[in-house]
């Protein structure tokens, strides 16, 4: 969310960005002026946690010296005093929230006591103090509008100078008054204790008062570059909260550090999947095996090799092997499109791709394909006469995520950044020799390292979970207890989907949370019957997996932690400047995780990864994420503020998503949001105006872009329009995009009614889950936003209903109502458990080929929660 777009929050409720801000209320609904003052929106002051009821007061003293400054200075420009105030509240407020179009209301000048109006004013970073005051002189600069003293309970902010409307300001948000008292003068700020707390007032008061000193000296400086905070508070937030830095080892890069946990701990098992175990010494010869394979066949220092693989023991081989033999990774999900698969070939410079001999591998020029599988053993030399080749400052591996232009993009990550990544969260998490953490992530996705990679530096065993074990409650519960697991890492969305009733997370030692916001009701619902450790994570890819964490605690708010080790976060204004505790801002990351930069795309390079404005020759990372720092120095987490949202746990960039909607030829514009369905879960709704003369479907345009995008990447709602609402500047106005009509967003087709007691009851469980009234007989799931997490809920429900076990994989085989209550039905009569593995096969077979890989894309999207 763009930060001139987060609206009012004065009454809003105490949760995530999008939750704090209620519906936008502009100054043009008051009645009068209306086109006049049409566009100004509130200033995006964010409601506190531990919210309060009614104003608080704090009174301060502009000291003599400086109103004797201030006094030269107006005489100097030929201003007021009043308007000189007026200015620096102005510079204050844009300060704090980067706001640029600022409304405050006032006490008219010919009429004071009695009537107020609103003064409106831009405010701009880059512009000298002395352009805003000589604006607000003109009077073509800025407009006014005068109302009724007894409406300014709708305003905002109030501003007066010795006025007798005091009671006036007790109304609003905010409201700075003074009063002159002999060679001084007294300031009293009014707030709203919802927004503020005593402490952030009592700043304020530090930050106007450091304005003005600015103002008096240097008021031909840019308003971002006059100082707002004290020395105290800037070295706390700019070098305390960064004191993160150690020394390791970095020669030892990924390879060398599990072959040096290999001599500790030769015989100890290494990795489990299914039936299959190896040591330690078993699995390092195979990646030993492989890297020496791979170095005669021309794998050497900088060698990009793709791994097409599927959830096996392979998938560790490969990426150590390769590694190993010098090379640079790129893990690609074998479930994605072939077109997607393709264009990651070809961008990455991928010369081999590790796969297996059942994998299809996408026809590329010069491409050469090893097949794992088919391997047989080829002699390599002990390991301490193995030579390492890398450079620490060599690519690791290369991982796409969701780009804004219509392609994913590569995130290049060296091996400094993976292996300071492996020392800062082994010093973070109390991972020990002989523990067990499930493998559940798909490769494709970085954080998958700290489940496989990660814990066989430090001793530990990595049981791999199967498709069916990473998608089904039943199974990944009898997973978890076969294993004796002791470590798990989740998305909020995956946890929520395999929680059940919390028995068979009961020997857990511990979870790791992240890659989305963590609910509190969630994790007060585990944490009723969970007791081991919960760690929340932060971090996007381009910081190398994870950047922050924090074990909570129970009875506290979640944040985001504290950095990790050689790794710094910043709360910074649209000029990177440091905002004050309490106000929000962008999240800027820095330190030895950053990410080299997008392979072949320097422009966004640059744009991502700007030029770090405390430390000369470093780089910060813009995230695009929106946070702020509380009074008990946690860092909260707030929302984005760009086209970025997360759906289930997935990173998408919906321009990317948009791009692809346009390529139809039979659309002419297109537009997809995230909204909340009426079970409060995001989906992605696609709004598109069809070519004149054409009559499109929605499912073919979903079988189009099935082609091209992941299954989570596609709408599951979608709206038809007879054109896109455009703002007054051309843009698509996404504010005004209408909601989805539930009963009809999923498609058009006219649907038969349920007639038997089973199809009934499957139709009004789906109507429940998707939030839809209508759920017709051959709706195929897919088509009606019937994702995997929802079928899940589906198949608990069946089982629960008819006391027999329903998996996903039966559910998405069997894809509409009529389809699988047939199934359930011969399921009863035959009192069997489990449909036959040639039944599933036959209904598969009789699938078309973009159903099958749309539903082998769902029952691994759970996997891959993380980019």
């Amino acid at each position: 969310m763009k930060m001139n777009n987060i609206v009012d929050n004065r009454h809003a409720p105490s949760d995530l960005l999008g939750q704090r801000m209620q519906q936008e209320r502009t100054y043009a609904q008051l009645g009068r002026d209306q086109e006049y003052f049409t566009g100004i929106t509130a200033i995006p002051f964010v409601a506190q946690d531990d919210i309060k009821e009614g104003y608080g007061h704090h009174s301060f003293t502009i000291p003599s010296a400086l109103t004797a400054a201030l006094g030269r200075f107006t005489k100097q420009e030929n201003v007021t005093l009043y308007t000189a105030l007026l200015a620096a509240f102005y510079t204050l407020l844009y300060r704090y929230t980067s706001h640029e179009d600022i409304a405050i209301a006032t006490p008219a000048m010919d009429q004071p006591g009695a009537n107020i109006r609103i003064i409106r004013a831009s405010v701009k970073g880059d512009r000298r103090f002395l352009d805003l005051l000589h604006g607000l002189v003109a009077a073509d600069a800025y407009q006014e509008m005068p109302v009724e003293a007894d409406a300014a309970s709708s305003y905002q902010v109030f501003f007066a100078l010795q006025n007798g409307v005091a009671g006036v300001a007790r109304s609003t948000d905010l409201s700075l008054t003074f009063q002159e008292e002999g060679t001084h003068f007294v300031g009293r700020l009014a707030y709203n204790k919802r927004l503020f707390t005593a402490e952030a007032i009592t700043r304020m008061e530090q930050h106007f008062l450091t304005l003005l000193r600015a103002i008096v000296d240097e008021p031909t400086k840019p308003i971002a570059a006059l100082p707002l905070l004290t020395d105290a508070e800037r070295h706390h937030l700019l070098v305390e909260k960064n004191e993160t830095n150690q020394a390791f080892r970095f020669d030892m890069t990924l390879p060398e550090l599990f072959s040096a946990q290999v001599k500790k701990t030769p015989k100890e098992v290494a990795v489990t999947f299914g039936d299959t175990c190896l040591s330690y010494e078993a699995l390092d010869a195979r990646i030993t095996q492989l890297a020496a394979y791979l170095r005669a066949t021309e794998v050497k220092r900088g060698t990009v090799v793709g791994l097409l693989l599927p959830r096996s023991i392979h998938m560790v081989v490969a990426l150590l092997g390769v590694s190993k033999a010098g090379g640079t990774y790129v893990p690609i999900d074998p479930d994605h499109p072939t077109e997607r698969i393709s264009y990651v070939l070809r961008d990455s410079g991928v010369t081999f791709v590790l796969s297996t001999s059942q994998m299809d591998v996408p026809l590329v020029d010069g491409l050469k394909r090893i097949n794992v599988d088919e391997l047989s053993c080829h002699a390599a030399g002990h390991e301490e006469t193995w030579t390492y080749t890398h450079d620490e400052n060599d690519n690791a591996y290369i991982i796409y995520t969701s780009g804004s232009t219509g392609q994913p993009k590569g995130v290049m990550i060296s091996h400094r950044a993976v292996t300071n990544f492996v020392y800062g969260i082994t010093d973070f998490l109390p991972f020990q020799p002989g523990e067990r953490i499930a493998s559940v992530a798909t490769m494709s996705f970085d954080l998958s390292l700290l489940e496989t990679i990660v814990p066989l530096t430090v001793g530990m065993q990595v049981a791999i979970a199967d498709t069916i074990e990473q998608t089904n409650p039943a199974h990944f519960h009898q997973f978890i207890s076969r294993n004796e697991i002791d470590w798990l890492q989740f998305t909020p969305s995956r946890l929520q989907m395999m929680w059940g009733d919390g028995s068979a997370f009961s020997r857990l030692k511990g979870m790791l949370v992240g890659a989305e916001p963590l609910s509190q009701a969630l994790l007060d619902k585990v944490n009723q019957s969970f007791t081991g450790d919960i760690y929340h994570l932060y971090g996007p890819t381009e910081a190398t997996i994870w950047s922050s964490g924090k074990l909570l605690d129970p009875t506290a708010p979640i944040d985001l932690g504290q950095p990790f080790a050689n790794t710094e976060i910043y709360v910074l204004d649209a000029s990177l400047s440091p905002v004050p505790t309490g106000f929000a801002g962008e999240l800027y990351i820095g330190g030895l995780g950053l990410a080299q930069g997008y392979v072949n795309k320097p422009a966004l390079t640059e744009q991502a990864f700007i030029p770090h404005p405390f430390k000369q020759g470093r780089r910060l990372y813009k995230t695009g994420d929106v946070a702020r720092y509380l009074e008990d120095g946690t860092l909260q987490f707030l929302g984005r503020k760009d086209a970025q949202v997360k759906i289930r746990g997935f990173r998408i960039e919906l321009y990317e998503v948009e791009h692809v909607l346009r390529a139809h030829s039979a659309v002419q514009s297109a537009a997809v949001v995230a909204r909340e369905d009426a079970t409060f879960e995001k989906q992605l709704v696609g709004y598109i105006v069809p070519t004149p003369g054409t009559d499109v479907s929605i499912q073919e345009v979903r079988t189009f872009m099935q082609k091209k995008l992941p299954t989570y990447m596609i709408p599951t709602l979608w709206v038809k329009l007879e054109e896109m609402p455009l703002t007054p500047n051309g843009k698509v106005d996404r504010k005004a995009l209408p909601a989805p009509n539930m009963d009809g967003a999923h498609g058009e087709k006219p649907s038969q009614a349920p007639s038997t007691p089973v199809e009934t009851f499957l139709s009004q469980a789906l109507a429940t889950l998707l939030a839809s009234s209508h759920i017709g007989l051959h709706d195929k799931f897919l088509d009606i936003g019937g994702h995997s997490l929802k079928m899940t809920q589906l198949s608990s429900r069946i089982e629960k209903q008819y006391n027999i076990s329903v998996t996903l994989q039966d559910i998405f085989a069997h894809p509409s109502v009529y389809e699988l209550a047939r199934f359930i039905t011969e399921k009863q009569a035959a009192h069997v458990d489990t449909a036959t593995d040639e039944h599933t096969t036959d209904l598969v077979d009789t699938m078309s080929e973009e159903e099958i890989e749309a539903m082998l894309n769902m029952l691994l999207e759970e996997g891959a929660r993380h980019e």
